[in-house]
């Protein structure tokens, strides 16, 4: 009982964190695996940084309002490692695991001003969708 109640103590303290400090989530949040994007504004491209909690990100697309999709002009993936999991006397080898966020490039006359649409799926996840640079953090 105490050790429950410990998990869920830290499943709620820890849910919404983020490693990178990125400002925008989707709702609701996957308390599993936290998923959260920020981007960069590079003039003619916009860079949409995606923490995925260390999984592999599989498609990254922005909708715009018109229902147009828009793919990534390139994909920028961290390096992926097996995870170390604990084991009695064995080191025991894990799903590989990301090393950094994911960083997805698009054309900024492609999917026009902020803010935009993004879509993710995420291995071992459900899809996802961010409100990416609109106002305030925590995307509310």
């Amino acid at each position: 009982m105490r050790w429950t109640s410990l998990l869920v103590l830290s499943a709620v303290l820890f849910a919404g964190c983020n490693e990178y400090g990125y400002r925008y989530e989707p709702r609701p949040q996957i308390l599993a695996s936290p998923i959260f994007a920020d981007y960069h504004d590079r003039g003619s491209s916009v860079d949409i940084l995606v923490d995925t909690d260390a999984l592999q990100l599989k498609q990254i697309e922005i909708v715009r309002a018109d229902g147009t999709v828009v793919e990534p002009t390139g994909i920028d993936f961290p390096r992926f490692k097996p995870a170390l999991l604990a084991g009695t006397d064995d080191a025991v080898y894990g799903p590989d695991m990301a090393q950094g966020p994911t960083v997805a490039h698009f054309d900024k006359a492609a999917i026009g001003a902020g803010p935009w649409t993004v879509q993710a799926n995420i291995v071992g996840v459900p899809p996802v969708t961010i409100s990416v640079g609109g106002p305030g953090p925590s995307n509310r």
